[in-house]
């Protein structure tokens, strides 16, 4: 029988709740910011894993960066 020490990650909302209150950012502001990020992936937020989060959050600053470049910022961040 294999016993194993390692803690189970956060999923799902309390994935969601776990970023929100580590980001240091206000509540509305992350929580809003992460909906965009994740309806944009097509993410379900209650079967949220770690892993399919990185994968938003890189598309999402893939999208930033491209913005950047080109010389224009991202709607969220207004004019």
């Amino acid at each position: 029988m294999e016993v194993s020490n390692k803690k189970s990650e956060p999923c799902g909302e309390e994935l969601i709740e776990t970023v929100v209150s580590l980001s240091g950012m206000p509540e509305g502001l992350i929580r809003s910011e992460l909906g965009e990020i994740l309806d944009q992936s097509e993410q379900n937020y209650g079967e949220l894993t770690l892993d399919q989060l990185r994968a938003a959050m890189i598309t999402y600053l893939e999208k930033i960066h491209e913005d950047l470049v080109e010389g224009s910022v991202p709607e969220s961040w207004g004019s």
